[in-house]
């Protein structure tokens, strides 16, 4: 946990903000500027938030993350990413997500579901081409203040079940959330499937019934590996075994979202994600097969 009573740097900015949680949780944070250093990068008087100990979830006080990092925007404020770009410690005002299963002994830690799962890297600045394959593609941010790009199509078990619909990238999302609208159909593509009474908020379906998922962007053909199809096992009466979905849906979606598709860590493990601030544009790369461990 950040303790600012604990560091030569923190200021105290006498001020206070409320934070949300995906799960409409909030907090009060206050306020307090402090050197930062991430990877060998020091970013100064960089803002943070200290919220106090006793408000913070005990699910999430057990956890050995020491707290949260936002990679969005707001008005008059730099994140983390901009800092480092503003004090000229970067070139390029850059974040990339380079997931996991890039390297196969982090892939076989993570399926073993050993405690502090390695996820991958992140890269500040520009990224180095030994952590992806072929051409970058770029998809222009549609949003002033969210990573919202363009879904060019998303076709499941071969066949293209949507087209023209939006994506918002969210490092803080487990799986994939889409609206009511969406969920149900998604269902209609995928042979046996039915809402899991228990939960609501996932479908199930036979084994071998969903084949494969294609996500689309700026022309690249992403695919959901098949051990992220699921998220857990689902028996029915007669006995006959099938599997819960990791695409979710959202009870509630605002008025205009409803072709918004959230795309949590189930997508982002597979690929390379490229959150450009300069130029305001996410990028989708295929990760690279090489053993990077080996580099180190």
């Amino acid at each position: 946990m950040y303790k600012p009573n604990n560091s030569r740097t923190a200021k105290d900015l006498q001020s206070q903000r409320s934070m949300s949680y995906g799960d409409g949780a909030r907090i009060i944070c206050q306020l307090f500027n402090d050197s930062v250093i991430a990877g060998g990068l020091l970013a100064e008087q960089q803002l943070l938030g200290a919220a106090p100990e006793e408000d913070i979830k005990d699910e999430n006080r057990s956890k050995k993350a020491n707290g949260l990092l936002g990679l969005g925007f707001a008005k008059n404020t730099l994140n983390l990413v901009e800092t480092l770009k503003a004090q000229r410690r970067v070139k390029h005002a850059s974040l990339s997500l380079i997931g996991p299963r890039n390297d196969p002994k982090l892939a076989a830690k993570i399926d073993k579901e050993t405690i502090m799962q390695p996820r991958g890297y992140f890269v500040i600045g520009s990224v180095d081409p030994k952590f992806y394959t072929g051409e970058i593609a770029w998809c222009p941010q549609l949003s002033p203040d969210r990573w919202i790009v363009k879904l060019d199509a998303v076709i499941i078990n071969g066949v293209t079940a949507f087209t023209d619909q939006r994506a918002l990238i969210d490092t803080g999302n487990a799986y994939i959330t889409v609206s009511p609208q969406v969920f149900t159909k998604v269902q209609t593509f995928i042979p046996g499937s039915r809402q899991d009474p228990k939960r609501g908020l996932r479908f199930a379906f036979p084994q071998d019934a969903l084949r494969s998922i294609e996500f689309i962007f700026g022309g690249r053909h992403l695919c959901l590996s098949r051990q992220d199809f699921v998220v857990g096992n689902w028996t029915v009466g007669s006995g006959k075994t099938g599997y819960l979905s990791s695409i979710q849906r959202s009870p509630v979606f605002p008025d205009g979202f409803e072709d918004l598709w959230v795309m949590g860590g189930i997508f982002l493990d597979n690929i390379v994600t490229i959150l450009d601030y300069d130029d305001r544009r996410v990028g989708f790369a295929d990760i690279s097969e090489r053993d990077l461990e080996d580099d180190k």
